[in-house]
């Protein structure tokens, strides 16, 4: 079984096990680091473009400098709350009902998925804050429109990604060593691999007792809240745009 090849297999050399207890924290990995600064430079190029406008006289309208950062923002809500919506209300439980995909690996993709959602969306934050400050002086009108909403999920964001996630992280790679060393296990793994399943397995030993499953009730009861503040935010300025416009 795999588990008797990961013990004896002296071929490959193990990794040594890490005890950086900052490794389960977002934006460990390269990948995860340029989405965060994809989505956050990408986000912020609106207001960028909204003061090369304001330096060359280009927003002269009180409307449009009014609605700009709520509009701006709002856009901004509704691509986070998409990105919620299609990793945790869909893919996160979809494709474990995938007959042929092994369960370990379901939960390493979703590990890796939720980490680089994570990112996605504190590139999106960050942008939403740092672009209202950059703009704050111009856009006085902005100020009318709470921003409590965006407040509230940014906080909650912030709470999941550097409290609740790492502590799911653990729980998932625990679930993989237990998947891994089952009798019928995946026996074809290459050496690469067994060096990653023993890093983990020692990681596993050095941390002993596992974060309670409930945490993961908790994170989804958070990524619901998220959802709806960000979803009334957007309808807030819509509102407030047509009053605006009216």
């Amino acid at each position: 079984g795999t588990s008797l090849s990961i013990s004896n297999d002296s071929s490959a050399s193990a990794k040594p096990p890490s005890r950086n207890k900052f490794r389960n924290l977002p934006l460990q990995r390269p990948h995860e680091r340029t989405l965060f600064l994809f989505y956050a430079l990408g986000a912020i190029v609106p207001y960028l473009y909204f003061l090369s406008k304001q330096a060359t006289g280009g927003t002269s309208s009180t409307c449009s400098i009014h609605l700009f950062v709520p509009a701006v923002q709002a856009v901004t809500s509704l691509v986070w709350s998409s990105f919620i919506m299609a990793i945790s209300f869909m893919e996160a439980w979809v494709k474990f009902r995938a007959p042929f995909l092994r369960k370990y690996i379901a939960v390493d993709v979703g590990r890796h998925v939720f980490a680089a959602l994570n990112a996605v969306e504190l590139g999106l934050a960050l942008a939403m804050w740092l672009g209202r400050s950059l703009v704050a002086h111009a856009a006085v009108g902005a100020a009318k429109l709470s921003l409590v909403l965006p407040a509230v999920a940014t906080t909650l964001l912030l709470i999941e990604a550097f409290y609740i996630s790492p502590k799911l992280h653990v729980r998932a790679k625990a679930q993989i060593v237990k998947e891994m060393e089952k009798p019928g296990g995946d026996d074809n793994i290459s050496s690469e691999e067994v060096n990653d399943l023993r890093s983990i397995q020692e990681e596993i030993k050095i941390i002993g007792s596992l974060p309670s499953p409930r945490w993961h009730v908790v994170y989804v009861a958070l990524e619901l809240i998220k959802v709806i503040c960000l979803g009334c935010f957007v309808a807030t300025v819509w509102s407030h745009a047509a009053s605006a416009a009216g």
